[in-house]
C-alpha cells in the first residue's frame, strides 16, 4: 500500500554507495498488491533489479528468522495504527529505523532512529549510518531488547505468580477471557483444560473469544462457558473496525486472559495487553509472547491437551480428568436416531463412518477421494458394513463425488447435520475412518474406534488423544512439515504414498478389537 512508503525506501536505498548495496540487498516483505508492478518498474528504472527482493507474503512462523537475519529493519510508513513490526524486529535483536509519523515515535521510543518519511535524503543517510557503524548498531539492538520489555506492563511474572498463589488470592479473579482462534478439533483438545478451569472458578464469568470456524459449537451447549464472542476476520478488516473491537473488548474489564496453546503468541499477547487484561497467561513461543505477563514455556513435544493443561499451572489447577468432550443435547440424540431410521440404517449391523474432508483451508490433509471410495467398497464387501460419509457444508461436493465413485450406495450426510447431531451419529458408528480433522477428535470424544490418516501434520500435537486408536502415516524424513503455517510441499508424498491396503489393514485390526462378525 502507498502509505507504507516502499517507493521512498527503494529510492533511499538507491542512493547508498555501490559497496554498501553490494553487501546488503533490500528485502521487501508483504503481499504483492496492485502497487507491486509500479514498484518493480521503479527498481528497473534505478537499475536495482538484482538488489531489491520482493518476497511476497511471509508466514508468521518464518518472521523471526527473517527479522533475525536482517542487518537492519526499516519501517518508513506515512501512517500506522499501533505499528507492530518494529517491536517484532526489536524482539529478534534487529536494529530499527522508523518514520516519525503517527504512533511510531511512541512505539519505538529512543530504541530506534526516527526519520521523516517525506525526507528521502535523511532516510538514506540514517540507513547508511547504521550499516557502517557497528557500535551504533549494537547500541540500537540493546535498546530495542530493553524497549520490548516495557510492554510487559505493571509487574514481573514472578510477582504476579505470587499474587495468584492460594485460594484467597485467585478470588480476585472475577471475569475471564479465553483467546481461542483454532478450529473444532483444537477446541475439543482444549476441553479438559476448560472443564478444570470452570471447576476452579464455578461462579465466575468465562467468555470465549473465537474465530469464524464454529469451534464454539463444541461447548456452547454446556455450562463451561458463559459468553461467546466471534471475531470475524472479514468484518474487522479495516484499522478503524479493529480499534473499535479492541475498545469494546477492553470495556468488559477482564481480570484474566488465557490464550490456548499454539495460538499466535505476538498477536494474542498484544490483544490481551491492549484490552488491559490484568493477568495475561500464554505461551512464549519463540520469544514472541512479549505482552504476556505470565509466560508459559512452549513444548512442541506435547499434545495440545497437555499444552493447554500447562497453562493452568500458575492458577494452581490440577487436572485429573483428561477425557475429551463434545457437548450434545437430547434433541441431537433424537435427530440422530431419526436420521438412521429414515435411511434404514440398522444399528444391529456394522456401521462405518468416514470423513474424507479436513475442514476450512486445509486440503493438504486430505487423502485422495478415489482412495476413500475404494476403501468404502472394500469394507462393505468384506464386512457387509453400511458406509456413512460425514462432512461440513463446504464438503458436500466432496462427499457426493466419493459416493459417485463407489460401487455401493453410501449414506452421505455432508452439510446435513449440526455439530451436535454429527457427534451423536458418530457415536452410533462401530468404526470411524478419517483424515486429521475435527471430526476425528469427535470420534475420540464419543468413544468410537478410529483409524486416522495423517500426512503433513504432526501426530504428537494434534493426533488422537488415546492409545486405543490406530494412526496410519508414513515416517518420511520431511514429515511432519506443518507447524501452524501453510504447507508448501507440492507432492504431499506423505499422504499419497499411503495405500488403500495400508488403511484397510488398520480397519481390520480395529474391527477385530470390537469383535465384529465378518460377512461370509
Amino acid at each position: 500500500s502507498p502509505h507504507k512508503n516502499i517507493r521512498g525506501l527503494i529510492t533511499a536505498y538507491s542512493k547508498l554507495p555501490d559497496n554498501i548495496k553490494d553487501e546488503y540487498d533490500l528485502v521487501i516483505g508483504g503481499r504483492k498488491d496492485r502497487n507491486y508492478l509500479d514498484l518493480y518498474k521503479l527498481t528497473k528504472d534505478l537499475d536495482l533489479e538484482d538488489k531489491v527482493i520482493f518476497t511476497g507474503f511471509i508466514e508468521e512462523d518464518d518472521l523471526p528468522s527473517v527479522y533475525s537475519g536482517a542487518e537492519l529493519f526499516v519501517f518508513p510508513s506515512f501512517y500506522e495504527g499501533f505499528g507492530l513490526p518494529p517491536l517484532e524486529a526489536m524482539a529478534c535483536g534487529t536494529p530499527v529505523v522508523a518514520s516519525n509519523a503517527a504512533s511510531l515515535p511512541e512505539v519505538v521510543g529512543d530504541a530506534g532512529l526516527l526519520v521523516s518519511p517525506e525526507n528521502i535524503e535523511e532516510l538514506y543517510r540514517v540507513i547508511w549510518q547504521v550499516l557502517t557503524n557497528s557500535k551504533l548498531k549494537k547500541n540500537l539492538t540493546q535498546k530495542g531488547l530493553e524497549r520490548v520489555k516495557l510492554f510487559n506492563l505493571e509487574k514481573t511474572g514472578k510477582e504476579i505468580l505470587e499474587v495468584l498463589e492460594g485460594e484467597s488470592k485467585t478470588s480476585s479473579i472475577k471475569n475471564i477471557l479465553i483467546i481461542f482462534m483454532g478450529g473444532i478439533g483444537n477446541m475439543i483438545l482444549f476441553t479438559p483444560a476448560l472443564r478444570a478451569l470452570k471447576e476452579k472458578f464455578p461462579y465466575n464469568s468465562i467468555t470465549l473469544l473465537v474465530g469464524p470456524f464454529k469451534a464454539e459449537e463444541v461447548v456452547e451447549k454446556s455450562s463451561l462457558i458463559d459468553k461467546v464472542i466471534i471475531y470475524d476476520y472479514q468484518k474487522y478488516r479495516g484499522l478503524i473496525s479493529k480499534i473499535k473491537f479492541i475498545k469494546e473488548l477492553g470495556n468488559k474489564r477482564f481480570d484474566l486472559t488465557l490464550t490456548a496453546t499454539g495460538m499466535n503468541p505476538f498477536k494474542s499477547s498484544l490483544l490481551a495487553f491492549l484490552i488491559r487484561g490484568k493477568y495475561r497467561i500464554g505461551e512464549n513461543i519463540k520469544g514472541l509472547g512479549i505482552f504476556y505477563n505470565i509466560k508459559i514455556k512452549y513444548n512442541e513435544n506435547l499434545s495440545e491437551v497437555d499444552g493447554n493443561i500447562n497453562l493452568l499451572k500458575p492458577l494452581q489447577i490440577e487436572v485429573k480428568e483428561k477425557n475429551l468432550l463434545v457437548c450434545t443435547s437430547e434433541d441431537d440424540k433424537r435427530v440422530a436416531n431419526e436420521f438412521f431410521l429414515q435411511h434404514q440404517v440398522k444399528e444391529s449391523g456394522l456401521i462405518v463412518g468416514m470423513h474424507p474432508g479436513s475442514g476450512h483451508f486445509m486440503a493438504y490433509k486430505r487423502w485422495a477421494k478415489e482412495n476413500f471410495a475404494e476403501l468404502g467398497d472394500k469394507i462393505h464387501k468384506r464386512y457387509g458394513a453400511k458406509i456413512v460419509i460425514f462432512g461440513g457444508p463446504e464438503e458436500v461436493e466432496l462427499g457426493n463425488s466419493i459416493a459417485n465413485l463407489m460401487k455401493i450406495k453410501p449414506l452421505v450426510l455432508c452439510g446435513r447435520t449440526t455439530l451436535g447431531q454429527t457427534a451423536e451419529l458418530i457415536r452410533k458408528c462401530n468404526l470411524f475412518v478419517s483424515n486429521d480433522s475435527g471430526l476425528m477428535h469427535i470420534a475420540v470424544a464419543m468413544g468410537t474406534p478410529l483409524v486416522a490418516i495423517f500426512g503433513p501434520t504432526g501426530v504428537t500435537q494434534t493426533g488422537p488423544y488415546t492409545d486405543k486408536d490406530i494412526v496410519i502415516r508414513k515416517n518420511l524424513r520431511c514429515s511432519p512439515c506443518y507447524h501452524y503455517s501453510k504447507v508448501r510441499c507440492k507432492t504431499l508424498e506423505c499422504l499419497n504414498s499411503i495405500t488403500v491396503e495400508d488403511v484397510m489393514d488398520g480397519v481390520e485390526r480395529q474391527l477385530s478389537r470390537v469383535e465384529v462378525k465378518k460377512k461370509l
